[in-house]
């Protein structure tokens, strides 16, 4: 105020404060704790950054008055809001002993995390994570369940480890979000190539999903769903995983079955409103999966319905060119007219242009997968070029993702057709293995 002739009416109107509000914060003694919308308002009219007084007011909290959760708590979302998180981080390390924060830090989380800011909730989940790591609490397992969620991505390594540290916590889960939770285990088991896990936790999604939805028979009253889809969905999606595990392990009588289970399953007790939905997809897949188990076998004559089934859903294109080509390496037949005719897809998926019908995780795997199957499929029948070049691109690929099978494949793959390989095609090999090793 002196240094720019201010009054302090002329920095109230300035604020947007009621003056008295304002000689209260300024001249009170001890002074009066401020809340952060009115310093906000306070920085705005001294043409500072936004934020720029927070580091001052973390002292303001905690050295000249007592902590008070409902000063904190609005001080937290605001830092989240612009990005402040050392403020954050402050402010939880010194509210770490106290234990009685815990609750209300874990709903602010929550709110963070409904909202979309998934670094402070991160960083909030992680404080009452380690307030709470002798308990037995729903609350850390909530936690957990939360920094699972936050932390998969496109890096197995990672998502390996996010997945070993979480899986214990599943069971203390309250029961209806266990099979959220379970859904995703089960798809980051299944890019990992872990199908004795994927059948484990399989397994137990459809025995949670029997559990909720006899709970839910019994209920006079819906209450609102806490869970992504209607329960049966889960029981559905425990038998396609099932299946595709049992697909994987080469036993295709065994995920015919399972296939068949989610295809013809009972939903007529499934009072959700969005159910009919769901049954149309897990029809349409079981259609298609039937076909692919079919190709699988050896049964050609089904190709034209699945390539027509591929054409009319664009998601499903990836899944279904990995499953026709691994099939057409395993019986040596010629399958150049379909690959021909979704030229363009696969030039998306080399450059990872994955469709959003597949999570995070699955597409970078499955075109992994796939590009290597191609690249198999070409060197097999000597048009070397073309093979080098999608086996090397998954080499790198694999490397990107940080996926260890992966890059065993793509090795192992080049090493049997080395000696057919270009002096170019060798040198990028080269290049790519020393660029990993460092």
């Amino acid at each position: 105020m002196n240094n720019n002739r201010m009054t302090l009416q002329g920095l109230s109107e300035e604020a947007g404060m009621n003056k008295g509000i304002l000689s209260a914060i300024i001249n009170r003694s001890p002074p009066k704790s401020i809340a952060v919308s009115h310093l906000d308002r306070i920085t705005a009219a001294m043409k500072l950054p936004e934020g720029a007084l927070y580091d001052l007011y973390v002292d303001e909290c905690f050295v000249t008055n007592n902590p008070n959760w409902r000063r904190l708590r609005p001080f937290i979302l605001r830092c989240a809001a612009i990005g402040n998180y050392d403020c954050i981080e402050e402010v939880l390390e010194r509210l770490a002993d106290d234990l009685s924060y815990l609750p209300g830090i874990f709903m602010t989380a929550e709110l963070l995390y409904q909202e979309g800011r998934n670094q402070a909730a991160t960083m909030l989940y992680k404080c009452v994570a380690v307030g709470e790591k002798y308990q037995h609490s729903e609350r850390l397992a909530m936690c957990q369940y939360r920094l699972f969620s936050l932390s998969i991505g496109q890096d197995q390594s990672v998502n390996f480890r996010a997945t070993v540290q979480f899986e214990p916590y599943v069971d203390r889960l309250p029961e209806d979000i266990q099979l959220d939770a379970l859904r995703e285990l089960v798809n980051l088991y299944f890019t990992m190539e872990e199908m004795d896990k994927v059948i484990e936790i399989s397994e137990k999604m459809v025995f949670r999903a029997d559990c909720q939805h006899a709970v839910e028979m019994r209920k006079v009253v819906r209450t609102k769903r806490k869970i992504r889809y209607p329960v049966l969905a889960y029981r559905a999606y425990g038998y396609l995983m099932w299946a595709a595990a049992y697909s994987r392990k080469g036993n295709y009588e065994a995920g015919y079955k399972y296939t068949l289970l989610y295809t013809e399953m009972d939903w007529s007790e499934e009072r959700e409103e969005d159910v009919h939905t769901h049954i149309a997809k897990f029809q349409k897949w079981g259609e298609a999966n039937k076909c692919a188990f079919r190709l699988r076998l050896g049964e050609w004559a089904v190709l034209p319905d699945y390539v027509a089934y591929m054409s009319e859903n664009e998601e499903e294109v990836l899944s279904g060119l990995l499953m026709m080509t691994e099939s057409a390496n395993k019986y040596d037949i010629d399958v150049d007219q379909v690959l021909n005719q979704f030229e363009d897809q696969i030039t998306s998926f080399s450059e990872s242009k994955w469709s959003s019908g597949y999570t995070e995780q699955f597409s970078p795997n499955r075109s992994l997968k796939f590009l290597t199957e191609l690249g198999v499929y070409y060197l097999r029948r000597q048009r070397f070029d073309m093979g080098f070049k999608w086996i090397l691109h998954s080499l790198q690929t694999s490397i990107r993702i940080n996926s260890k099978s992966g890059f065993i494949s793509c090795v192992r793959v080049f090493e049997e057709f080395r000696y057919v390989a270009s002096p170019e095609f060798q040198l990028e090999y080269t290049r790519i293995v020393k660029e990993m090793r460092k």
